[in-house]
């Protein structure tokens, strides 16, 4: 009788351990990129605001646009769209406010 007990009391904390991971485990969206599942103003915005740090902030495009897939990807495997990148080294203004509002909403 006892040993069925200890049985019983082990299998429902295996029950709840495993439902405890399963509900604590992100799902993820299907069809959405990474900026899109979790803040889509966040990789532009980074990518902006550290580009705005520097004066000459052509030449630090790709240093900028990886600090910002860092920040906003939070660890998670991707990172920024890459058309936001391409759409800043094909903006022509010298105003790189100009070309943050170009460039905010560019197609991945």
């Amino acid at each position: 009788m006892a040993m069925n007990m200890w049985m019983t009391i082990s299998v429902c904390v295996v029950v709840v351990m495993a439902a405890t991971v399963v509900g604590s485990t992100p799902l993820q969206e299907q069809g959405l990129s990474l900026d899109e599942r979790h803040n889509p103003g966040c990789c532009p915005w980074e990518f902006y605001d550290c580009l705005i740090q520097r004066m000459v902030w052509r030449s630090r495009l790709t240093i900028c646009y990886n600090q910002a897939s860092m920040i906003c990807s939070r660890g998670r495997p991707g990172g920024c769209c890459p058309g936001l990148l391409h759409c800043f080294e094909e903006c022509t203004s010298r105003d790189s406010a100009v070309c943050y509002y170009r460039c905010k909403f560019a197609p991945c």
